[in-house]
């Protein structure tokens, strides 16, 4: 059970990094100001975490 929390978080964790490069490009080529919403950042890890304690072997 161990091993698909830590799945999880490293899957979701994935895909926080991919957003935050993307918003970064948008921001240098696209000159689009995205950090005004960095507070996005904080509730998606939070989101993480509460989630992945919530995982249940079945």
């Amino acid at each position: 059970m161990v091993n698909i929390i830590i799945r999880y978080i490293l899957n979701s964790l994935a895909i926080l990094v991919f957003s935050f490069l993307l918003s970064l490009l948008l921001n240098f080529y696209l000159e689009l100001n995205v950090t005004s919403n960095l507070y996005l950042v904080f509730i998606f890890i939070i989101y993480i975490l509460i989630s992945a304690g919530k995982v249940e072997k079945e």
